[in-house]
Order: structure tokens, then C-alpha cells, then sequence
């Protein structure tokens, strides 16, 4: 028996999360989202669930019976997360996929990606970004980067897969798929491929056409800076830690929840993060 059967109501437990997922033991969230009840001063408590994709909106109906009030969403559910939701906070951000779910009166939605990505740019004036990778993160950017005014350039390794990037995101504008992750007069590359998440790997990016003050941004994170921004600082480009995004997303999420305006720096803290975000002085 899945051990999320066991799972009862508490009364005691205060504001009851859940981080739903199948690979979750080392996942950040549960530490950022305690570190942010703490800081809006709400008892309560973030469960990592094991959950697998098949057995997920049994899961989820679960956790509503148990008096839960909302869940993050790990790979691989967030597309059942999307389809389950019975509407959507900003539709408009959805891309098929929920990150959050809220279980106040109902089951519903959120992607965090899209509003999560662009906060540790709100100080960056939009120019012409180079956006790497066209799986589901990268719509997510491709989208926050639009909404915000910048001009999007995008590069996948597979072209099928650029042209869906284009397809998802032609309600909100254009972006110009480019053959090869050259970044010349880019103000900005984010690399949202998955190249990172292991040791010694990076995506190919011609860094002797990168501009001079340009900003690296990687969605990849882990503990220790990727091979990706050391490339980056070694070439004297300001650089954005995949923690960052990863904070502001755990923020929307209490925000969604509580319905309190919850500090960014106990997540940022939370999660290994220290001083004061690269980008303040753009």
C-alpha cells in the first residue's frame, strides 16, 4: 500500500502542504516553504508525498479528505496536475501544466513558472534574450520574457520541438528560433535545457559572442553554481542561480495559500542562497 494512504486528518498540524512527486527526497521546497510560514508566522508544516503519476488524483483526493490546503506539484505530475484543477489562477500562464494546487473549495491551479521566472529580473531593463531549450520550462520563459517587453530569441536542439515553443506562445507574441545558442547582442541567455542538472555538463553556447554585461540565468539549479554560470562569470557575465526563480516560485505559492505577502530572503536562505541577488544593480 502506497505509503500517502496512511495519511489522516490533524487538527493539530496547523496549515497542511504536500510536495507531490516521484524523485523528491532532495527536494528543496519542503525547507522554503517552512522557512515561509515561519516568516509570515503561520504554524504549519510541508509533507513530501511520494506519489506516482498513476495514482495521483487519488492522491490528491486524499490529501483534500485530509484536510490539507494545498500541494506543490514535482515531475512527472504536472501535466495530471493541469487537467485535474478545475480552473486556473491566470489562465493565461497555464501552458498546460499546474505547479500548485489549492484545495479551498475546490481543486485548483497555478503555474509558477511564469510569474516565478521574471522576479530576479524586475530590476533588468528587456533587451533581446537567447532562451535555451523549448521543453516545458522554456515555454514558461519564453512567455514571462514577452510579458515583460523583451525581444526572444530561442534554440533547442530539436526544431520540432522549437516550432511547438512558437506554437504555445503566439497568444502573447513572436520569438525568432536561431539554428545555433549564439548570444550576440543578447542582454540576456537563460538556459532552460536540462543540461546542468548532472556534473560536467552545459549547453553549447558560443560565449565569445556574448556582450559584454550580459546576465546568465540558469533554471538548472543545484546546491554548487553550474558549469553554465561559471562559464558565464568566467567570461565577466552577471549571473542568476536557478535557487532564485526556485524562491520566488515557493514564495507565489504561500502567497496563493495564505493570501500574506511572504519574504523572499528565509526562502533564499532557505535553500543556500546569501546577499543580495546579482542582477539588484541593473
Amino acid at each position: 500500500m502506497p505509503k500517502w494512504r496512511a495519511i489522516a486528518r490533524d487538527e493539530e498540524a496547523g496549515l497542511r502542504l504536500a510536495l507531490l512527486g516521484e524523485a523528491i527526497e532532495d527536494s528543496l521546497y519542503p525547507a522554503m516553504l517552512s522557512a515561509g510560514l515561519e516568516a509570515v508566522k503561520i504554524k504549519g508544516e510541508c509533507l513530501p508525498v511520494r506519489v506516482r503519476a498513476s495514482e495521483f488524483v487519488e492522491c490528491v483526493h486524499h490529501l483534500v479528505e485530509a484536510g490539507f490546503r494545498g500541494a506543490s506539484v514535482a515531475d512527472p505530475n504536472k501535466v495530471p496536475a493541469a487537467r485535474l484543477s478545475e480552473r486556473f489562477y491566470e489562465a493565461k500562464h497555464s501552458l498546460g501544466v499546474a505547479d500548485t494546487l489549492s484545495f479551498d473549495g475546490g481543486i485548483f491551479g497555478m503555474n509558477t513558472q511564469v510569474p516565478g521566472f521574471i522576479g530576479p529580473l524586475s530590476n533588468v531593463k528587456p533587451g533581446t534574450a537567447l532562451v535555451l531549450g523549448a521543453r516545458a520550462v522554456g515555454r514558461a520563459v519564453a512567455m514571462s520574457l514577452l510579458l515583460a517587453g523583451w525581444e526572444v530569441r530561442v534554440w533547442n536542439q530539436g526544431a520540432m520541438k522549437s516550432r511547438a515553443i512558437a506554437n504555445a506562445v503566439r497568444g502573447t507574441g513572436q520569438v525568432k528560433l536561431i539554428p545555433d545558442a549564439d548570444p550576440a547582442r543578447c542582454s540576456l541567455i537563460v538556459n532552460a535545457t536540462r543540461l546542468g542538472r548532472r556534473v560536467g555538463e552545459q549547453p553549447p553556447v558560443i560565449w565569445q559572442n556574448s556582450m559584454r554585461g550580459a546576465i546568465a540565468y540558469d533554471v538548472v539549479f543545484r546546491r554548487v553554481k553550474t558549469e553554465f554560470l561559471r562559464s558565464a562569470a568566467n567570461r565577466g557575465l552577471r549571473t542568476i542561480d536557478g535557487r532564485e526563480m526556485l524562491a520566488e516560485q515557493a514564495a507565489l505559492s504561500l502567497e496563493w495559500w495564505t493570501g500574506r505577502r511572504v519574504p523572499r530572503e528565509p526562502l533564499r536562505r532557505a535553500v543556500g542562497l546569501r546577499g543580495i541577488p546579482s542582477t539588484s544593480d541593473c
